[in-house]
């Protein structure tokens, strides 16, 4: 080929390496981090899950009295407001 192969070899290993050792040194932080991605993807699903119900109990099955707790639920938190 081009005469490279035993120094990408060798580049290549030292990448890994240093990648690994990148990883192993942060991974606290790493942790966190998916940690925080998995809860703001679950806080994601809350709004189509109240929607999900609106549409099930309190239109299709008339319980309008369900219809004040649902929006206290899906509602911010008024510290949350800027």
């Amino acid at each position: 080929m081009l005469g490279l192969g035993t120094a990408v070899g060798t580049s290549s290993r030292r990448a890994w390496r240093d990648a690994r050792d990148l990883l192993r040194d942060q991974r606290g932080r790493l942790a966190l981090g998916f940690l925080l991605l998995l809860v703001s993807r679950l806080a994601g699903l809350a709004l189509p899950a109240s929607s999900q119900f609106l549409i099930d109990e309190v239109i299709t099955r008339r319980r309008v009295a369900l219809l004040t707790p649902l929006a206290a639920r899906s509602s911010p938190p008024r510290w949350s407001r800027p």
